[in-house]
């Protein structure tokens, strides 16, 4: 399936404002959390990021499914 840094753009390039799930538990960091029916992974798929800096960065808290 190759690597990380390809696994979250083959995500970002899937993902829809629709797919967004609000974070609820106070433990979580705060982020941005989707949830959707992946065609590259062939499953349904958590997806959870957030962008930091002045000159933004992704920072990626967890990419798996949605066990949960």
């Amino acid at each position: 399936m190759g690597n990380i840094a390809t696994a979250v753009r083959a995500a970002a390039r899937e993902i829809a404002l629709a797919d967004e799930e609000p974070v609820l538990d106070p433990w979580d960091p705060p982020g941005h959390a989707f949830v959707w029916e992946s065609a590259y992974f062939g499953r349904r798929v958590y997806l959870k990021f957030r962008l930091e800096g002045r000159r933004p960065t992704v920072v990626v808290y967890s990419l798996h499914p949605p066990d949960y």
